[in-house]
């Protein structure tokens, strides 16, 4: 399915330097941006206990700050269901397990770029 979001323009760039390194480097030419979170969503479910199937809860809407401090990249991935509904539980447990209720997809797309970096020892 299409899962549209934000993240910040630094992580896209580490995103797009992910994806060079493992197409040139490591000669996986199918690599894309759905491997890319597919693989992360992988990590994270290894790295955090959370409890799946919660009752759907609505976090806050729009920014979280009035300033605009980091610019920002739209775009859409196609994911399978399983791993929307697991970003979906990750923001919930975030906000409301963790007490983070200013985490976003965008901090979201953060940690899923700093787990990808560590996996493969790249720099931020």
């Amino acid at each position: 399915m299409r899962y549209s979001s934000r993240m910040y323009e630094k992580d896209w760039d580490r995103l797009i330097n992910l994806r060079r390194y493992k197409v040139v480097e490591l000669g996986d030419r199918s690599y894309n941006n759905t491997s890319a979170i597919e693989e992360a969503v992988e990590i994270l479910q290894s790295k955090y206990d959370i409890p799946r199937g919660e009752t759907p809860t609505k976090l806050v809407s729009g920014r979280r700050g009035r300033e605009v401090k980091h610019k920002s990249k739209d775009t859409s991935i196609m994911l399978s269901k399983e791993t929307v509904d697991y970003i979906k539980d990750f923001l919930a447990y975030k906000a409301y397990v963790q007490g983070d209720i200013g985490y976003t997809r965008m901090k979201f797309f953060e940690e899923v770029m700093n787990v990808l970096e560590e996996k493969y020892n790249l720099s931020k």
